[in-house]
């Protein structure tokens, strides 16, 4: 693909300091695709390298600005780190730190962040510069900021070469004047397919009902402590982007597995601590939880519930044993079995009463709800049920 070449192409000639001959080679990519990200991304490195700040910043802004219409919190965080790097360089070290914590929080390189707050610390520590604020972050919307209307992103290379991080800049520049309109702070929009979950006590299984998902590698799927990213190419040349964060507690994401199916993604989500999660996510401002798992017996009268049949069953007394056998057959009863078995003691005692109680018609995992009453039959629209 032409863009890719000539990322590529810009890339080599960068790193021969050749920045010039680069942003030509950037900007030919740009002309195939105005907004390809990892091009906007690359020629602004170039351009901060050749000390053209200015022209610098206005191309991060055009990435960032792309970046928030696919509704990337990675492509966000290192847009927000390159803001970091430009405003560092020209010495503006409050407005520097605000984009550099907005990075951070949307999970860019941790090591690289806190290396570069460190050599912020140091340099702030040689100035004049009183109540710096080092726990700042980008809030507010900038004056003369204009979004534009988001539309089709075309498909960008699989494999462009990551651009690399500037060095360190150890000369003190002058401080200039900030004209520039600056980003606003990511909000990521709603998604427009269907999103599922449910949990057990040592994992999270979340379902993603999105078609047409390739099964090679333009599928990429990162995991980290607290969020997932999703990204594929998509049949109508546009490329789909997702995150899932942050999480509402951490998981291990050497563990952490998915499954591709016809219609669907599945993602199961090892947790770092056995527990129970009262949300998918929690809010960015939000610590992530630290939850134990609960030992305590249920009492008896909680398991309790009225039923008016005549050879009445305790529900309570269910022995549940645990099945090892996993189903190779991944199919709509394989999903019901998974569930089944990696559910904890309540739901699994939901799942049984209800679909024996109406006569296979229902299925409920609510036990606080399926406890205290009899499951009616209910059959399909058009079929009545009858008494033998």
């Amino acid at each position: 693909m032409a863009v890719e070449k000539y990322i590529e192409a810009g890339d080599k000639l960068s790193d021969e300091q050749l920045y010039e001959e680069a942003i030509e080679q950037y900007d030919l990519a740009l002309k195939e695709n105005p907004k390809a990200f990892k091009a906007l991304i690359a020629k602004s490195i170039a351009l901060q390298r050749n000390k053209q700040l200015d022209e610098a910043l206005k191309v991060v802004c055009k990435a960032f600005d792309v970046a928030k219409q696919r509704g990337s919190r990675e492509s966000i965080g290192l847009a927000y780190f390159r803001l970091f790097t430009i405003f560092h360089k020209k010495g503006d070290y409050q407005t520097a730190i605000k984009y550099l914590n907005s990075a951070k929080d949307l999970g860019h390189d941790p090591k690289a962040i806190d290396l570069w707050a460190f050599q912020v610390k140091r340099k702030v520590e040689k100035t004049d510069l009183k109540d710096f604020d080092y726990e700042a972050r980008e809030t507010s919307k900038p004056e003369g900021f204009e979004e534009e209307e988001p539309e089709e992103i075309p498909q960008e290379p699989k494999n462009p070469k990551e651009p690399k991080i500037a060095e360190i800049i150890e000369e003190e520049p002058p401080k200039p004047t900030i004209t520039e309109p600056l980003p606003t702070p990511f909000e990521q929009k709603s998604p427009n397919f269907k999103i599922d979950w449910f949990q057990s006590l040592d994992k999270i299984t979340v379902t993603l009902f999105v078609k047409n998902i390739p099964k090679d590698d333009s599928l990429k799927i990162k995991y980290r402590k607290q969020s997932v990213s999703i990204e594929f190419p998509t049949a109508s040349s546009s490329e789909f982007q997702y995150d899932i964060g942050p999480l509402f507690g951490d998981i291990k994401p050497e563990e952490s597995t998915h499954q591709v199916f016809s219609t669907k993604l599945e993602l199961s989500l090892a947790k770092a601590v056995e527990s129970k999660w009262k949300e998918l996510t929690r809010k960015s401002d939000e610590e992530p939880a630290q939850e134990q798992k609960t030992t305590e017996p249920i009492p008896k009268s909680v398991l309790t519930y009225p039923n008016s049949a005549r050879n009445a069953k305790d529900w309570s007394k269910l022995t549940l044993d645990d099945d090892d056998d996993e189903s190779e057959k991944k199919d709509e009863n394989s999903f019901f079995a998974e569930l089944y078995k990696n559910a904890d003691d309540d739901t699994k005692r939901a799942m049984m009463k209800s679909y024996v109680e109406s006569n296979g018609t229902a299925l409920s995992t609510n036990w606080g709800e399926v406890s205290k009453k009899t499951v009616e039959t209910s059959p399909p629209d058009g079929l009545e049920a009858k008494k033998w």
